[in-house]
């Protein structure tokens, strides 16, 4: 009886620095094989075949009694662990850190973008940026993004719009430095920019495994459940801030939070009893936090997703349960718990009146109470104000109107007086948000930095068939029309954290196309770009088996 020898067994079960690669047993990829007996010496001094059975083995075959199941397995598990590297314990590290800091982000929002050094204004945005350059795998993923600034490739025009982008708010930030503003708050009028760089980060994260985003899904729709509902029944009452943040609350959830959880649910589904108990949960949290925002782009996403799948009985089944939910818990007279800052606990027909509201006040008001009705018309009517304002203070003068005020302008000025918190820097609204400050020239780049995320993931559709990237870029864009999300740190990282993820089929160096790039170690340069060509087996080497070690 022919077997494989010991060395050959923790080559297949374990690959060259101690990851598991179902796609192949080398860098390089490929399916596994035997390279033939073992070397001599190998497997920590041992004879070539020792390991797999007692007695005197000759060329891997077992002589005399067998040893046992567990003392052959622990044998094993001891190789991996001895093959595991230092570089490969610190990629896993880093995927880690990436997995909990998206996580974070999209959960906790606010309050976890203030997390780091305060005093020094070295939040968790700053600090992943820094270790992206200080780790080689994740520097080599920038360099090879940058290295397509001026050559071809499937990244050259993101690549183009990065940078440009970047050196036109550098250029904002110097001349607002000229006019005289202060420094630490021009900086942080930059993330918008140079958070860019965070896309690369999540490039990387998404070729770690091909079931990063799914994982990251599930466990989203698990905190938000969780940590969602203890938001909107208790937590949102407790006035207690971040040390060193100053206004900033310790609890708070992130605005997509919900949208993005029950988006990831209808994307990756399960076989689990939790679905439907997860699902309903993550519907109440989004209507409980009643961000109407969120609401708009979860059905402007969910819409896009079945038309591209083509699963609109799907979405019209899913429209008809959720309706026969909200008769159900409309019968029962159920309130769901909310922030206190947008009126505490709703029922159903609040939920009607604030989405009614900015169209028809008094068609709201059939449905809740005045001053919630009055409320929810009010704010828009406010936005509209300032809107217009900016668009009649950038007509004002043609330098305006291209280049707009700089990033030491105060925004605010143009709001309606004494309806405005001074904390509040944007007018909620990314558009308008950049036409004030950037002019057209900014808005232009802006647009073409945006589009040309949205062809990408327009290409990652065709090539793998799945329009998750899409759908989450257009969900997070629509947000940014009514909240202030990408022009906010926290919500301009998620969002190209997230996008990144879904960019990575793009960057796989694999013969596999249509999948990210399985687990391999730490990488090797790696640079962005086509896939290589690889030539195609003959039918006769896909029926043949592979090679076995044989005993001369």
């Amino acid at each position: 009886m022919l077997e494989r020898s010991r060395e050959d067994t923790l080559r297949i079960g374990t690959p060259p620095g101690g990851s598991h690669r179902p796609g192949g047993s080398s860098r390089s990829g490929g399916s596994y094989r035997s390279d033939g007996p073992a070397r001599p010496g190998a497997s920590g001094g041992r004879p070539a075949g020792a390991g797999l059975g007692s007695g005197s083995p000759v060329g891997g075959v077992r002589t005399g009694r067998a040893r046992s199941v567990s003392a052959v397995y622990g044998d094993a598990l001891d190789g991996i662990r001895r093959r595991r590297t230092v570089p490969e314990q610190r990629y896993r590290r880093m995927a880690k850190y990436g997995f909990y800091v998206t996580l974070g982000y999209l959960m906790f929002g606010r309050a976890f973008s203030y997390v780091g050094l305060a005093p020094a204004s070295l939040f968790i945005g700053e600090i992943t940026i820094v270790a992206m350059f200080v780790y080689r795998p994740t520097r080599k993923v920038i360099a090879g993004l940058l290295h397509q600034f001026n050559r071809p490739g499937r990244f050259h025009i993101l690549a183009l719009a990065i940078v440009l982008f970047l050196a036109y708010g550098v250029l904002e930030a110097v001349r607002g430095m000229i006019n005289g503003g202060d420094p630490v708050s021009l900086v942080k009028s930059l993330q918008l920019h140079y958070y860019t760089v965070l896309l690369a980060f999540g490039i990387w994260l998404g070729t770690t495994s091909p079931v990063f985003l799914e994982k990251l899904a599930w466990a989203l729709a698990w905190g938000n459940a969780v940590y969602g509902v203890a938001y909107s029944a208790f937590l949102n009452k407790q006035m207690i801030t971040l040390p060193g943040a100053a206004g900033v609350p310790l609890f708070d959830l992130g605005l997509t939070c919900s949208a993005l959880a029950v988006l990831g649910l209808v994307a990756y589904p399960r076989k689990s009893r939790w679905t439907i108990p997860l699902a309903l949960a993550n519907v109440a949290v989004l209507f409980g936090h009643q961000i109407r925002a969120e609401w708009v782009s979860l059905i402007v996403a969910l819409v896009v997703w079945c038309l591209l799948t083509r699963r609109l009985r799907r979405l019209m089944a899913g429209l008809g349960a959720l309706l026969l939910l909200l008769v159900a818990v409309t019968a029962a007279n159920v309130s769901l718990p909310g922030p206190a800052d947008r009126g505490g606990s709703v029922k159903v027909g609040d939920i009607i009146g604030r989405a009614l509201g900015p169209i028809s006040p008094e068609l709201a008001q059939k449905y809740t109470s005045e001053s919630r009705a009055q409320g929810a018309a009010g704010t828009a009517d406010f936005r509209q104000e300032w809107w217009k304002g900016i668009i009649h203070s950038s007509e004002s003068n043609p330098t305006t109107l291209l280049f707009g005020h700089g990033y030491s302008f105060n925004l605010q000025s143009l709001a309606p007086p004494g309806k405005v918190d001074p904390t509040v820097r944007s007018p909620h609204n990314l558009f308008f948000y950049s036409l004030g400050y950037l002019g057209i020239v900014g808005l232009a780049l802006l647009l073409l930095y945006l589009g040309t995320l949205g062809v990408l993931c327009w290409r990652v559709y065709k090539l793998t068939g799945n329009p998750i990237g899409l759908v989450i870029l257009l969900a997070n864009v629509v947000s940014a029309q009514f909240e202030p999300w990408l022009e906010s740190p926290f919500g301009a990282a998620a969002c190209y954290l997230l996008v990144g993820i879904c960019l990575a089929p793009l960057a796989s160096t694999g013969p596999h196309a249509r999948e990210m790039v399985r687990y391999t170690g730490p990488p090797k340069a790696y640079h962005p770009g086509p896939p290589p060509r690889l030539p195609r087996p003959a039918a006769s080497r896909l029926r043949r088996p592979p090679a076995l070690a044989r005993v001369p």
